[in-house]
């Protein structure tokens, strides 16, 4: 009797099992995950796991080759990535392009998937589906990553009348099959599934939708950062499309992993079973995973990040057209006056994008869900976005602001702290950007932006001190081709000057902010 382990076309490892007829050895062979019959060749396969190996071992099977490939990749020397992040793109190569990225949030799943693209520019066109309220962040990442002759498009609506033609698709679930026969007739090599939780409902509109779009598409690639082990049953779509030799049915994947029991309404697939072997199974064929505590060494304190949102207002655009003429017109106004109008662009301008805000905290909360990042710090400015945000997570936030009882702010923070129902703590950013300690989550968001850069660096550290155990990811929201992205722009190229004075570096002042902004909205 003999096993021999191989490689597929895919990329994972299979055990072939050979041996002569014995009605017991069948059985035994039979309770092995994945296994499968292949009848023309009178012999056995399953998924080259560990515990099967032992098993077979067991049974006085002999195993021959039992090695697991680890494929090198050749990366362009110009690139800037983390150690770890270099092995998941070898990891995406070990699996010819078909796995699962379970990186924990913040990591760069984005970046890893992006740069296995890069190296492979034969795979075009290649598509990615995400939510809607990161698309433009792809496209942005896209460009930093990918070449510049790269023709990248970005979806939008669901009027599919003409797409154009370009090498990288960027789409949202949600519009996905109201452009899926276009997007089926350019023929894609590749997909990136962002945010696999998204199609965890297996008789959603979307789920069917990209389903079909997978068929026949050689490479797919699979990001999310929530382990589907804790929900067994919301895997099995993305697993089936990466990977469907190894996971070819929903009834044998349900009955083995998903705690099935037989309730008066039918079967009850919610649960989990035989966690450590579909652990095993994952990681030892198409998963790879690490968490921000494993690779903490390799990582800076902070990563900061400006997520792009779309925004698209005639209005706006008149009444930024205006105000620049009339800057150009009245270069001695008085500041008071100049930062009052542009202070009506930065309230008309967060008011229009509040939708979007709201949409890409459901997103990042949905993303996080069962694990212990799954908290977010959110600041900002104005009151009355702050009231419409509480009015929108009231059941699971806590908020401070200026007119937060003295006594009850601490309280606030303790909920916040140690109650894992409160996700979502809403603080303005000068109210509370100073003297709370906030470690329970280690990602920030800014909804809007203060003109003092220190501020910035004072609401980030409510997260980064003393107690933090994980590094901190820092998200901006800003609104594309509008004022927010002329201060996000300024803000982050003065950033390394902008320092306290005990740092020993030299100071730049909000009001040298404001000029510089006045400077620039003044230009043709």
């Amino acid at each position: 009797m003999k096993a021999i382990i191989e490689n597929t076309e895919n990329g994972t490892r299979t055990i072939h099992i050979h041996f002569r007829y014995d009605p017991s050895l069948v059985e035994k062979i039979k309770s092995l995950p994945g296994r499968k019959f292949i009848p023309d060749k009178k012999y056995w396969t399953a998924p080259a796991l560990p515990s099967v190996v032992e098993k077979l071992e067991e049974w006085g099977f002999v195993i021959e080759d039992y090695t697991f490939p680890h494929d090198k990749v050749i990366l362009p020397k110009d690139l800037s990535l983390y150690p770890f992040q270099k092995k998941g793109i070898e990891f995406i190569e070990s699996r010819n392009g078909r796995a699962l990225l379970a990186d924990e949030q913040g990591l760069g799943k984005t970046v890893q998937a992006l740069v296995w693209l890069k190296i492979h520019p034969e795979l075009r066109p290649a598509i990615v589906i995400c939510p809607n309220s990161v698309k433009l962040n792809w496209e942005r990442e896209a460009r930093r990553w990918l070449d510049e002759n790269e023709k990248i498009h970005v979806i939008f609506g669901k009027d599919a009348d003409y797409l154009p033609d370009a090498t990288i698709y960027i789409i949202n679930y949600d519009i996905l099959l109201s452009w899926l026969s276009h997007l089926k007739i350019t023929d894609p090599k590749c997909l990136i599934v962002d945010e696999t939780s998204m199609i965890k409902n297996r008789s959603a509109q979307r789920t069917r939708a990209l389903i079909e779009l997978a068929k026949g598409v050689p490479h797919i690639i699979g990001l999310s950062g929530t382990p589907i082990i804790n929900r067994p049953i919301e895997g099995f779509t993305i697993l089936h499309m990466i990977a469907p030799k190894i996971f070819p049915r929903f009834w044998d994947y349900a009955q083995r992993y998903c705690g099935a029991k037989w309730t008066r309404y039918g079967w009850d697939f919610s649960g989990a079973s035989r966690t450590k072997e579909l652990h095993e199974l994952l990681t030892s064929t198409i998963m790879i995973r690490r968490k921000k505590s494993e690779v903490l060494n390799e990582l800076p304190d902070k990563i900061r990040t400006v997520v792009p949102l779309r925004f698209e207002s005639l209005e706006y655009r008149k009444m930024e057209a205006e105000f620049r003429a009339w800057l150009r017109e009245h270069k001695e106004a008085k500041i008071v006056n100049v930062l009052s109008e542009i202070e009506l662009l930065r309230q008309f301008v967060v008011g229009k994008k509040l939708p979007q805000v709201i949409e890409w905290i459901k997103d990042f909360l949905e993303s996080t869900e069962g694990n212990g990042n799954g908290k977010l710090v959110v600041f900002y400015h104005h009151k009355v976005v702050g009231d419409k945000l509480e009015d929108h997570f009231k059941s699971i936030s806590v908020r401070i602001d200026g007119d937060t009882p003295v006594q009850k702010r601490q309280e606030y923070v303790d909920r916040f702290q140690s109650d894992p129902k409160i996700r979502i703590f809403l603080g303005n950013i000068q109210a509370a950007g100073l003297g709370i300690t906030l470690t329970a989550a280690s990602s920030v968001v800014f909804v809007e932006l203060p003109w003092a850069p220190a501020l910035l660096d004072q609401a980030e550290d409510r997260c980064h001190r003393i107690g933090q155990k994980s590094v901190v990811n820092v998200y901006y929201l800003v609104a594309a081709r509008t004022i927010e992205e002329n201060i996000a722009n300024l803000l982050d190229k003065k950033r390394q000057v902008v320092k306290m004075v005990l740092d020993g570096q030299e100071v730049t002042s909000d009001e040298k902010i404001r000029d510089l902004l006045i400077q620039e909205l003044a230009k043709e």
